[in-house]
């Protein structure tokens, strides 16, 4: 029986060891060759995902990292920040240092790009999502709704709506051109 249960089981291919400190995110790029992670080591890694070296070692200067997120239409890549900043490495300024998007007065835990890449928004403990313009790395809205801290953002696949999840224990869906509440919210799960 343990046999029949090893074969059914998937097959661990590598590990990719270097961190120093706990790992709270990774991305995969779109060409499917790096792997971006975001430690409590005031850095981003990037790693060759077929033999796991390390690549690259991004210091990010004043607070960990949450989350990290390369873009699905470029090289580009985000993190978002314990301080609530946001720092964005486009494609073209790869290795150079990274634009810095501030407005979270929380502690900025999730990251998502558009399915086109033209947009970002970024998930708060200051209740708020925002969304930022790529090309310009403007801000172009704050979405207030929540009634406590934002843990996750996500557009839907033809970027028509963006879901946030919050503490407050509702899912809501914004319409994701007008970026306006589409639908108030649902709730239904508990602490």
């Amino acid at each position: 029986i343990l046999d029949e249960i090893r074969e059914r089981c998937p097959k661990l291919e590598r590990v990719i060891e270097g961190s120093t400190n706990a790992i709270w995110s990774v991305s995969v790029s779109q060409d499917g060759k790096r792997l971006a992670s975001a430690s409590f080591e005031k850095a981003v890694s990037i790693w060759d995902i077929t033999t796991g070296a390390l690549l690259e070692k991004r210091a990010v200067p004043s607070s960990n990292p949450f989350a990290v997120t390369f873009s699905p239409v470029d090289d580009s890549l985000v993190a978002s920040l314990n301080s609530g900043d946001i720092l964005h490495w486009p494609e073209k300024a790869e290795r150079g240092a990274p634009r810095v998007l501030r407005g979270h007065i929380g502690s900025s835990r999730n990251l998502t790009f558009s399915p086109d890449g033209s947009r970002l928004a970024s998930a708060s403990y200051d209740g708020t999502v925002r969304v930022w313009d790529t090309a310009t790395d403007e801000l172009v809205q704050v979405l207030r709704g929540q009634t406590d801290r934002v843990r996750d953002v996500r557009f839907s696949s033809d970027g028509a709506l963006v879901f946030t999840g919050s503490r407050d224990r509702f899912v809501r869906a914004w319409d994701g051109e007008r970026l306006k509440l589409a639908h108030r919210r649902t709730r239904g799960h508990r602490d």
